[in-house]
């Protein structure tokens, strides 16, 4: 996976804004899960829910390519 795919993924429609930043903060920036969740006051729970659903639209939108 490139930085450029990861950029385009950040701005895509099909995924939110929530999800997009919970995935760059993963795998771009080295965080946490504990991390993410507090920069984004979360529960851990509901974080694992963005990284998921975040996962899941960029394999989708990169299967698309």
């Amino acid at each position: 996976m490139t930085f450029g795919r990861l950029l385009k993924f950040s701005g895509s429609v099909s995924s939110t804004a929530d999800q997009s930043v919970a995935v760059c903060l993963q795998y771009l920036e080295d965080w946490w899960l504990a991390e993410i969740a507090d920069h984004m006051d979360r529960s851990r729970d509901a974080t694992i829910g963005l990284l998921k659903r975040g996962l899941k639209n960029l394999k989708k939108q990169l299967n698309t390519e």
